[in-house]
């Protein structure tokens, strides 16, 4: 029992002989194919200058608002002056042998922070408010 299979690859390409598909030969004009771009892609070519500028332009903005942040916490570290309550400071020494800390952390007082912040990396500090250190309320 033979079976034939016909799949046809270009139209009009394919004949069969006993049972057995077997492809014409086309002329050479027809067998080229011609792929056309799709417009869609040229509109999107148009657009990857623009769009690299805007991400240009969104990386300047965020590296600025970066050094500024960065330059801020240096100013705040240079404006607040070092604790000099001994019952904090000892507070401060218990915590930092009860995590295994080898460098003593600086702890430092200003006005313009409402609640304890910790700055820096390679000197780093923590800042209190004044208004804890007095007892106060923030206000």
């Amino acid at each position: 029992m033979t079976a034939s299979v016909t799949i046809p690859l270009l139209p009009g390409g394919v004949k069969q002989t006993d049972g057995i598909s077997t492809p014409k030969v086309l002329p050479s004009h027809s067998a080229s194919l011609q792929c056309e771009p799709q417009q869609n892609q040229g509109v999107l070519r148009d657009w990857i200058p623009w769009l690299a500028a805007f991400w240009a332009c969104g990386v300047v903005v965020f590296l600025i608002r970066s050094v500024t942040a960065v330059l801020g916490a240096e100013r705040l570290c240079r404006q607040a002056r070092e604790v000099s309550d001994p019952e904090i400071l000892a507070i401060a020494e218990d915590i930092r042998t009860a995590f295994g800390m080898g460098k003593r952390i600086r702890l430092l007082v200003a006005e313009q922070v409402n609640m304890p912040a910790v700055i820096g990396i390679i000197r780093p500090a923590v800042i209190l408010p004044a208004s804890l250190l007095m007892g106060l309320p923030p206000e």
